[in-house]
């Protein structure tokens, strides 16, 4: 749920990052994916 609630608030934030800079909100929505998917296979160990 705490994963959802990070994402959802990642998403709204890059959202209005990308009204002004897309570039940025691309680098960052890449990085935001990408420890998303870490956290995702970090729960699938524990």
């Amino acid at each position: 749920l705490i994963v959802f609630f990070i994402v959802g608030v990642v998403f709204v934030f890059l959202n209005l990052l990308g009204m002004r800079h897309r570039d940025w909100s691309n680098f960052i929505s890449g990085g935001a994916f990408s420890m998303s998917l870490l956290l995702m296979i970090e729960t699938k160990f524990w």
